[in-house]
């Protein structure tokens, strides 16, 4: 709980400087920031701490397993989800700072494999126990959210 409030509090934070840049054109021109580079950086903060509340969540999913050991299947593709969303992220990240397009689009390409092992968790997810399926699904629906907010960065420099 407390990286939620420090991710919310450092979000408030930039949100009240990217306000005082706006407010104050003289700061814009010496930053080098336009008022429209400020509303990117807004959303790009306000997504980046939606995937640190999607991260806890994920890991809030994890410890309610309380050490049940998962199928080899089930697994792997968990990892290749989280594997998958990382390098997703990573992307948009390095995209939005670097404006590079190519690299924006290769994020939104990795959706047909996403949703691929999504849907393979779920089919996959339907042979385990009944009171744990919904933990499962619910870790790998917060590591897809990590995803779409991903393209949603992406998106910001397309």
């Amino acid at each position: 709980m407390r990286r939620i409030l420090t991710s919310n509090k450092l979000y408030f934070l930039l949100v009240r400087i990217l306000r005082t840049i706006i407010q104050n054109p003289s700061f814009s021109e010496k930053l080098g920031i336009t008022p429209i580079e400020c509303l990117d950086y807004r959303l790009a903060a306000s997504l980046i701490e939606g995937i640190g509340d999607a991260c806890v969540q994920v890991a809030s999913k994890t410890i309610a397993l309380n050490g049940v050991k998962l199928s080899g299947e089930l697994r792997k593709l968990l990892v290749d989800l989280q594997t998958l969303c990382c390098e997703a992220n990573e992307q948009a990240l390095k995209s939005f700072v670097t404006k590079d397009i190519a690299l924006a689009e290769n994020v939104r390409n990795l959706r047909e494999k996403i949703d691929a092992t999504y849907a393979n968790i779920e089919q996959v997810a339907k042979n385990s126990s009944v009171d744990l399926m919904p933990q499962f699904l619910a870790a790998a629906s917060f590591i897809r959210q990590i995803y779409e907010r991903s393209v949603d960065m992406a998106d910001l420099v397309v």
